[in-house]
């Protein structure tokens, strides 16, 4: 590659522009101009510090509560097109007394909730057969759903025993599950037992 030889016409813009004062005064500045002081050590001493490290923002319990919260009016819409109307008695404890914040917002279940919770799955297990085979297949589907997203939670909350907002969906999830419990088991209480001869 050869050398550019340098251009001997000068434009009539050009000219204006040399004859231009401001343009003059550009020309006569400096190429450069050094700093007052050696800005290097302020610099080096910056870039040695330890590297900060950004907090972010977990977006997966919003979107894992929003799955169960799916899951769970999906069991329910189906369950209410699929069996006949069930009478709307509240059970003898509320959900409310069930499932409980303490007064340090961190979230354990009662001994009435597991106790209660054992018992409606057991009582749903035994009215299993009384429910229609797709209903069965949905019923369990979101059973399944609901107890992943418990598995998950916890596990996340072993990690991150302070989070608030895990802690509240840990305790929305269980009421969820609670309640759709609740609701099947006065659902399929109220279903006739379907006898092969």
């Amino acid at each position: 590659q050869g050398s550019v030889a340098p251009r001997t016409q000068i434009t009539t813009g050009e000219t204006q522009l040399m004859n231009d004062p401001l343009f003059n005064r550009f020309q006569s500045l400096p190429e450069a101009i050094a700093p007052e002081r050696d800005l290097w050590p302020e610099i080096a001493t910056r870039l040695d510090r330890s590297p900060v490290t950004a907090t972010t923002r977990v977006a997966w319990p919003v979107a894992l509560a929003a799955s169960v919260a799916l899951v769970a009016m999906t069991a329910a819409i189906t369950w209410r097109i699929a069996s006949p109307a069930v009478d709307q008695v509240p059970p003898a404890q509320t959900l409310a007394s069930l499932i409980q914040i303490s007064s340090d917002s961190e979230y354990t279940p009662t001994p009435e909730l597991l106790s209660t919770r054992t018992e409606l799955i057991y009582s749903l297990q035994r009215n299993w057969s009384r429910l229609p085979a797709e209903s069965q297949r949905i019923v369990a589907d979101n059973l399944l759903e609901i107890r992943d997203s418990l598995t998950a939670i916890e596990a996340a909350l072993s990690q991150d025993p302070d989070n608030a907002s895990l802690q509240q969906l840990l305790h929305t999830t269980y009421e969820q599950e609670l309640a759709m419990l609740v609701t099947l088991n006065r659902a399929s209480h109220s279903l006739p037992i379907e006898v092969e001869l």
